[in-house]
């Protein structure tokens, strides 16, 4: 399923901050306990953290017909921050799109590497487009840790 890519602006954020909350929900439920996504999810609450991704990232959003599909965000020209995607379009090239977009963007800027801190479900699907893990990381969210890996791609 083709999508076509639009760069977000503050009034896509609450569709955003919905389909953030149901990708990890639905989809992240296989390697994550539900105490680890609740803690993961209390992000949603961080105003500033959502309004800071718009104004200092290139976010690209992900349009099947109308519908938002799924986003993904480049922070300093090099670092792939967020990556999500509707459960019910995953597996449709969505995801492949858009970390398309980042990686053009990030050569465009003159840099040979793309770097993510990537969730232990979307990882599989990361090094199958190449990407190589670098270390684990364990994040402290509340009271759980929540780990993921920090992955790179060289361009």
């Amino acid at each position: 399923m083709k999508s076509r890519l639009a760069l977000a602006k503050m009034e896509d954020l609450p569709a955003m901050k919905s389909l953030f909350e149901a990708s990890i929900r639905q989809t992240c439920n296989q390697d994550y306990s539900p105490e680890e996504i609740e803690a993961w999810l209390l992000s949603l609450k961080n105003k500033q953290r959502w309004e800071e991704l718009i104004q200092n990232q290139i976010v690209w959003l992900a349009l099947v017909e109308a519908d938002l599909a799924g986003f993904c965000s480049l922070k300093d020209g090099h670092y792939l921050d967020f990556l999500y995607v509707l459960p019910d379009h995953q597996g449709l090239g969505i995801a492949k799109q858009l970390v398309a977009a980042a990686i053009d963007e990030t050569r465009k800027l003159g840099n040979t590497k793309i770097s993510s801190d990537i969730s232990i479900t979307a990882r599989p699907f990361m090094e199958a487009q190449g990407w190589k893990v670098i270390r684990m990381n364990e994040n402290p969210r509340a009271d759980q840790t929540l780990i993921n890996y920090r992955m790179e791609l060289e361009l």
